[in-house]
């Protein structure tokens, strides 16, 4: 009985620690993408910047 119960809370344990990690890895592939849209934007705004200020 004993060792049936552990069996289970080992089970949700794992259930629980899969789920967090497919957690984690959205989060960091959404800040990840964050990340590179934003250092586009500041790539791109600081190019027209130079464009304009030379020409």
């Amino acid at each position: 009985m004993g060792e049936r119960d552990g069996l289970i809370t080992l089970r949700n344990y794992f259930m629980i620690f899969s789920f967090a990690l497919v957690l984690n890895v959205l989060l960091l592939s959404f800040f990840f993408s964050l990340l590179v849209i934003s250092l586009s934007l500041a790539f791109v705004v600081s190019f027209s910047f130079l464009v304009f200020t030379l020409f």
